[in-house]
């Protein structure tokens, strides 16, 4: 005889003596199930059923110890509920009784048979099954009812209170436990929220006529601290499968805040109209007739009355084209002609308007409301107009003004040039004359004049330059980064070669956007001052390449010289900085390049730390591939 199964149940068996469990284990492997262990006594049969956690537990209920199946059997359902099967050579009524306490799914009096176990087997299997089902489906409606916004009680036949979810508990003031079993009537007082008077309890008319009843809109419910909130509420009926009414169901809400907002609203409506009137923009409400032939003046603010000069009683019903005759001509009839018809808010730019009773410049949002008036929100902004105008004379005027000073800048930068180059080519006569005199003291001096006039003129030089810069250019351009590398390492040869400096240059350089002749001044530049500032490097080396930062290009020329100190990596940005005196040049070589870079709206900043070298990094427009 055998069973099939698509999943074995497993089996433990409880049994003291060594050959009816052998016998027992026999039968059930027969039959088709798993045996997956077996216990002599009550507290290993408990542990056994704790660890294997099997389908079913077959116990015999007379077992060596203390404790006997029975114990073991209410030992396993406290812990992991698994049904049991009792099995007994005894037929005793009082042992039947006792075992009855621990609710077992089965007895097998001793001998049985295969037949006998399968029918046991299989039924406390499905039995348990069934109840399992039904508590999950239990608990499952438990919790649904205790997570439902909403406070929900529900009554038996004869109206009294069966279960009430959390929020039914926190808004009547009842525990569920208090609660159940007495009368609706007694857990739920309601009242007229403006009268104070009692509200007859709809459950005997709901249970009587199985009608589904909602209560009116001033229902208050009187919690059992005396405490008074309004609700919403219904009741209806509940129904077995033949519609026969075994019970009722209420459902209710805390409408507190509902009814705050309705008052509120309220407030709001009033506070609108003071707002209406208050308001510093004119505000005009049109009704639409003729199906957008005409518009109607419906409401008129006191700032629309003194920006247009009319009362708003004067207005009132009358058209918008009998108000206004120029509305037309002003192109504002056909913007309240279109936001009618799409309902979409539109912009009417500063115009001028002007009738025979009125004139301005005036600036309009219109809009459609929900119930399909148009509003159109407007400024007289005459006095702004006539502002920017006069914004817009004096800019031009100190554009006009800056130009001229810079016209003078230049020239008076221009014109000390010619007196400096005299004094020089004096200066180089009375040396050549002073060679026959041999007076060291005059020449010394000359010399210090010479040097003077020398770096007097490259400062001016160099100012005039800065001062180009962004007003003297050249046309921008689409050109490969690595040409200007290629022709400012050109220009700079000679010193790379005669200061062996070992060059890098990156491959494949995206192209720019530039000034080529001054980006070209920027590298020639910067290379030149690597060379400088190289120190006693025995090899000095300099890079020229490029990186991307945060999807930014940019790029660098890094050497392996002196360093820069972080303290001093924006004072070397200032004109006629020089950090060490005793080089060549007037120290506005990164002032320029500085500036430059601006110009074509980039950023130039320092890496560097003082004795490890310096990568000088900067930004270009990158033209997209």
């Amino acid at each position: 005889m055998g069973a099939v199964h698509t999943e074995k149940i497993r089996i433990l068996i409880v049994e003291d003596e060594a050959i009816v469990a052998e016998d027992l284990e026999l039968a059930v492997t027969n039959i088709g199930y798993e045996v997956v262990g077996r216990a002599v006594s009550a507290d290993a049969a408990v542990d056994k059923a704790v660890k294997l956690k099997p389908d079913l537990v077959l116990m015999d209920i007379v077992l060596r110890g203390e404790k006997n199946g029975i114990d073991a059997s209410r030992e396993i359902k406290e812990k992991v509920d698994i049904p049991v099967i009792f099995l007994t050579a005894y037929s005793d009524v009082g042992l039947i009784d006792r075992a009855k306490s621990t609710e077992p799914y089965a007895y097998l009096v001793k001998p049985f048979q295969e037949r006998q176990l399968l029918a046991s087997i299989e039924t406390a299997i499905h039995k348990s099954g069934i109840e399992k089902r039904l508590e999950e489906s239990e608990e499952w409606l438990a919790t649904t009812l205790m997570s439902i916004g909403d406070a929900v009680i529900a009554t038996d036949g004869a109206g009294c209170v069966k279960s009430m979810n959390h929020v039914a508990e926190r808004l009547t003031g009842w525990k569920q436990e208090d609660a159940v079993g007495k009368p609706l009537t007694d857990v739920f007082k309601i009242i007229n929220g403006e009268t104070g008077e009692e509200i007859e309890n709809p459950v005997t008319k709901i249970l009587r006529e199985g009608v589904v009843v909602e209560l009116a809109d001033q229902t208050t419910l009187m919690a059992k601290d005396g405490a008074k909130i309004p609700i919403d509420d219904s009741f209806a009926p509940i129904k077995n499968d033949k519609g026969g009414i075994i019970g009722t169901v209420l459902a209710f809400r805390d409408v507190t805040e509902r009814k705050a907002a309705e008052g509120a609203l309220r407030e709001s409506e009033e506070r609108f109209r003071r707002m209406f009137e208050s308001m510093g923009d004119a505000v005009a409400v049109y009704e639409v007739v003729d199906g957008g032939k005409d518009f109607i003046f419906k409401d008129f603010n006191r700032a629309a009355e003194k920006v247009d000069d009319i009362k708003r009683e004067d207005l009132i019903g009358r058209s918008v084209l009998d108000v206004f005759p120029a509305v037309a001509d002003f192109g504002l009839f056909d913007v309240f002609q279109r936001v009618w018809q799409t309902g979409k808010p539109e912009y009417h730019p500063i115009s001028f308007y002007e009738d025979k009773r009125v004139s301005g410049w005036r600036e309009n949002y219109i809009y459609k409301l929900p119930s399909g008036e148009i509003v159109t929100i407007y400024e007289d902004v005459t006095k702004r107009k006539q502002v920017e105008e006069e914004r817009e004379r004096l800019v031009k005027e100190l554009e006009e003004k800056n130009s001229e000073m810079e016209r003078f800048t230049y020239t008076v930068s221009h014109d000390l040039r010619s007196p400096l180059t005299t004094i020089q080519g004096f200066a180089s006569v009375l040396r050549m004359d002073l060679e026959k005199g041999e007076t060291e003291r005059v020449k010394k001096n000359l010399k210090y004049i010479e040097n003077g006039i020398i770096k007097m003129a490259r400062l001016l030089n160099d100012t005039l330059e800065l001062s180009r810069i962004g007003r003297v250019a050249n046309p921008s351009e689409d050109v490969p980064f690595g040409e200007l590398v290629s022709e400012a390492l050109e220009q700079t040869s000679e010193q790379v070669k005669s200061g062996g400096v070992e060059i890098s240059v990156s491959e494949d350089f995206p192209a720019v956007y530039v000034d080529r002749i001054k980006i070209v001044e920027v590298l020639v530049n910067l290379i030149e001052n690597s060379i400088n500032y190289m120190g006693d490097e025995p090899h000095p080396k300099i890079d020229i390449g490029y990186r991307t930062d945060d999807d930014e290009t940019v790029f660098f020329v890094r050497d392996d010289g002196i360093g820069i100190d972080p303290m001093s990596h924006e004072k070397v940005f200032e004109l006629f900085c020089k950090l060490d005196r005793s080089t060549k040049g007037t120290g506005a070589g990164l002032a320029i390049v500085k500036r430059i870079i601006e110009v074509h709206e980039g950023r130039i900043w320092i890496e560097s730390e003082k004795g490890d070298g310096c990568t000088i990094c900067f930004t270009l427009p990158v033209v997209s591939d």
